[in-house]
């Protein structure tokens, strides 16, 4: 539409489960289901928020709802539309719950928001927040099969927007819904579904119109014989495989034909949920936390802290002075919130604390920020100059070690730059600072696990360096490195070979695959 025309429709498969089901539903969906799932699964982990203990969809809800304020009295029972796994995997730009009361009203819903960079949004939307037209409204649906005319229910909502979902739109704006209400009793349309969602910018303009609706009536899968099943198996189980390479197909019609402008990825808000963690960003948590609880038990005026790490599975932690145990102490609280993961592969960049903090929260864009402070002004506590350089007294190292750790500092770089900068700068600047160890350095010096935080931080400042800061092609390199490696060898066998050598092939491969485990 704004500012320019493109349009485009998919076929889409969804599946509506009652929350609080588990188990096989007939021999096509299931819900997680462990030991014999469908063709067609549903897993809650794939669901609101990540990590913890295994909940299913009803406990899972409940959680979130009260994290929101909502008790479990406010509401009765609940559905979930959403794409299935099939085969183990499944990507679902949005699912919808409808969430109805006591009495069978539909008085929330809930849209869960995925974008390709594996970030979520959960908007929770109530029927009384909506301000301007009622929260449901009627109109009529013809029903085709008497002739009456019926009166579905229409349940609206208008929401600020603040998750970035597409590369051709900022943050900003606002997103309105209109949904026709499937699941109520005595709906003219059982299981239909029919959702409007209408992205506007910030002046009001409608920029995009997606909408989600059936074609033809539901299936019900507990009434479906085998070659129905066979059927639907046959004609549906491709697309989900598909979603993601259509997304990047408009994508590319949208940049190379209409000329749209592209924003570039902005750090998710306070309100959403950052990407999944890597392995060497769940280790070096442990590193920080560790590190970030020794600043507490040295601060000076004492502080507490509580960390959220923004890792699956890891809840938020109070951390207290020594002698410190009531939770309701009087002693003056600080937050720290992980905003991003990515936060812990930037932090090991930084050889002074307070800068990193600067950098990453305090002195920069909004949408640059990995972490959230609550009370910035308590930070010195933190950071005084005995408590962020001699947090620990530093071990007595052997040479060998010593040596690793100098390696260790001239590896260091800055991190990758930001996307969206604090204020332009012209020229170019660089650090001849002659940085030390840092304080996470020398708290990791002693622990037992130091070895692993170098090998981490290693290979963090060699892509940085060598590969632009990106992983992946830091990996394809060290693939090609091995496979010409192993060639090499093969290539010396062969020619030995040939010349009448002595040594034995399976030598020869024994060392190859040695070496080739050595890297």
């Amino acid at each position: 539409m704004f500012p320019q025309k493109h349009s485009f429709s998919y076929s889409y498969l969804c599946v509506s489960v009652p929350v609080g089901f588990e188990g096989r539903c007939g021999s096509l969906v299931s819900v997680d289901e462990k030991d014999r799932p469908c063709w067609f699964n549903i897993k809650a982990a794939d669901f609101l928020e990540r990590g913890g203990k295994e909940d299913d969809l009803s406990a899972k809800l409940s959680h979130y709802l009260r994290t929101q304020g909502v008790n479990n009295a406010d509401w009765h029972r609940a559905y979930l539309v959403t794409a299935p796994r099939f085969l183990g995997y499944s990507f679902n730009p949005v699912s919808f719950w409808y969430i109805y009361s006591q009495v069978d009203e539909l008085v929330m819903m809930i849209l869960e928001v995925n974008n390709t960079f594996d970030e979520r949004r959960m908007y929770l939307l109530k029927a009384q927040d909506f301000v301007g037209s009622p929260s449901s409204e009627e109109s009529e649906l013809e029903n085709t099969r008497n002739g009456n005319s019926l009166v579905a229910k229409r349940f609206k909502h208008a929401w600020p927007k603040d998750f970035h979902v597409s590369p051709f739109n900022s943050r900003k704006g606002s997103y309105s819904l209109s949904a026709i209400d499937p699941f109520s009793e005595g709906s003219p349309s059982p299981g239909t579904i029919d959702s409007t969602i209408t992205l506007k910018s910030s002046k009001n303009h409608p920029k995009l119109v997606a909408r989600l609706f059936s074609e033809g009536r539901p299936i019900d899968v507990q009434s479906t014989g085998r070659p129905e099943t066979a059927r639907l198996i046959f004609s549906w189980w491709w697309v989900g495989f598909v979603t993601f390479p259509r997304i990047l197909k408009e994508a590319f019609v949208l940049y190379t034909k209409r000329r749209l402008h592209v924003w570039l990825r902005p750090e998710v808000s306070l309100s959403s949920m950052g990407r999944k963690s890597s392995p060497d960003e769940v280790a070096l948590e442990q590193f920080f936390s560790g590190y970030l609880k020794a600043l507490v038990d040295e601060s000076n005026p004492p502080v507490q802290v509580l960390f959220d790490s923004c890792i699956e599975g890891r809840p938020a932690s109070l951390l207290q002075p020594p002698g410190v145990q009531a939770k309701n102490s009087d002693l003056p609280q600080l937050e720290l919130r992980v905003i991003s993961p990515a936060f812990y592969s930037r932090v090991v960049h930084y050889a002074h604390t307070s800068e990193a903090l600067d950098r990453e929260c305090l002195f920069t864009d909004e949408k640059n920020r990995t972490l959230w402070v609550s009370r910035p002004e308590l930070l010195p506590c933190l950071l005084s100059s005995h408590s962020s350089s001699q947090v620990v007294a530093s071990p007595s190292l052997g040479r060998v070690d010593s040596l690793r750790w100098a390696v260790h500092k001239k590896l260091r770089c800055p991190p990758a730059s930001q996307c969206y900068s604090f204020a332009d700068v012209s020229g170019v600047s660089r650090d001849i600072r002659n940085l030390p160890l840092s304080a996470l350095d020398q708290f990791a010096q002693t622990h037992a696990d130091a070895s692993v935080y170098r090998r981490i931080c290693a290979k963090l400042f060699i892509v940085e360096r060598v590969a632009f800061g990106m992983t992946p092609i830091m990996e394809f390199l060290d693939v090609l490195l091995r496979a010409t490696f192993i060639l090499t060898i093969f290539q010396h066998l062969a020619v030995e070979k040939i010349q009448g050598c002595g040594r034995s092939f399976f030598g020869w491969l024994w060392i190859s695959l040695s070496m080739f485990g050595a890297f």
